[in-house]
C-alpha cells in the first residue's frame, strides 16, 4: 500500500478526506475536467497503467460504450449519473466490461466530474452467455414448431413462449393468459382426456403429463398438439408450477389419417 501524502495548503479538509478514502477504496475512481486530474490505486490495478500514464489520457482513450452485439443492450451515449456498461480497454491489450457512474465535485476549487468504474465483466459474460442459450432454444423450438408454456394451478396464469402465435397463425400470445383461456381452445372431445391427465399430474398419481389434442383455432382450424409437461412441487408435495413442451404435430397426423382413408 502506498503511503498517503500529506494534505497541502491548496487543498482543502474535504478534498484531503476524499483522497485518503479514494486511496483505500476497492472501487476504481477517476476525477477528470479536460483530461484525467487524479486516479486511485484501484483505478491503476483496473486498467493496467500507472498513475502518471493515466495523467496523460483522457477518459475517451479508456473506454467505449458497448454495441448492441457486445451484450445486446443499445449503447449509452455518454457516462451519466446512471449507471452503464462500458468498455475498457487495458494497456495489456484485454478487454474488461466496467459499470460507470459519475458525478460533480469539486477540486482544487474548480469544477470536475468524478467517475466511479466497477468491474462487471463476469456478470455481463454470464449474461451474455444466457441471451446465446435462450436464442438457440428460440431457434430450435421454431424449427421444431414447438411452444413451451408455464402454469400455475393455484392463480390460473398461463404464461406461453410467443412461438404459440407461429404454430396457429395467429396472434394469440397476449390472448392465452390462464388455463381456462387455453382449455377454451382444445377440442370439446378432447377436453375431458386433458383434464383428467391434469388432475392426474397434480394428484402425483402420474409423474408426467404426456398426451395429444385436438385444439380449433379461433378461424375454426384444426391443431395437434402433442403436450409433454412435469410439475414443480414444493417441500409439502404441493404443485405451485407446471412446465411443459406443445409440438405441433398437424402435419404428421394428416399423413397418418391420410394412410387409413
Amino acid at each position: 500500500m502506498r503511503p498517503t501524502p500529506p494534505p497541502s495548503p491548496s487543498l482543502t479538509q474535504a478534498e484531503h478526506w476524499f483522497r485518503i478514502l479514494a486511496e483505500t477504496m476497492p472501487v476504481a475512481i477517476f476525477v477528470h475536467r479536460d483530461k484525467l486530474l487524479y486516479v486511485n490505486p484501484a483505478a491503476e490495478a483496473l486498467t493496467g497503467y500507472s498513475a502518471p500514464e493515466l495523467m496523460d489520457m483522457g477518459l475517451e482513450d479508456l473506454v467505449e460504450p458497448l454495441s448492441l452485439s457486445d451484450n445486446g443492450s443499445a449503447a449509452p451515449s455518454q457516462p451519466s449519473g446512471e449507471a452503464e456498461v462500458w468498455k475498457l480497454q487495458r494497456k495489456d491489450g484485454r478487454e474488461r466490461w466496467i459499470r460507470l457512474t459519475s458525478g460533480y465535485v469539486e477540486l482544487d476549487w474548480q469544477p470536475a466530474t468524478l467517475v466511479t468504474a466497477f468491474d462487471v465483466t463476469a456478470q455481463e459474460q454470464s449474461a451474455i452467455a444466457l441471451h446465446d442459450v435462450r436464442q438457440r432454444l428460440a431457434f430450435a423450438q421454431q424449427a421444431a414448431r414447438s411452444v413451451t408454456w408455464e402454469w400455475d394451478p393455484e392463480s390460473d396464469d398461463l404464461d406461453t413462449s410467443e412461438l404459440i402465435d407461429q404454430v396457429f397463425g395467429l396472434s394469440l400470445h397476449d390472448q392465452i393468459e390462464t388455463g381456462g383461456d387455453f382449455l377454451d381452445m382444445v377440442h370439446p372431445e378432447d377436453r375431458p382426456n386433458l383434464e383428467r391427465a391434469l388432475l392426474r399430474l397434480l394428484k402425483a398419481e402420474d409423474d408426467n403429463l404426456a398426451i395429444e389434442i385436438r385444439c380449433l383455432s379461433p378461424r375454426g382450424e384444426i391443431r395437434w398438439l402433442a403436450e409433454r409437461a412435469v410439475a414443480m412441487r414444493d417441500e409439502d408435495g404441493q404443485v405451485h408450477r407446471v412446465i411443459g413442451v406443445a409440438h405441433d404435430i398437424t402435419e404428421s397426423k394428416i399423413a397418418e389419417n391420410a394412410l387409413f382413408q
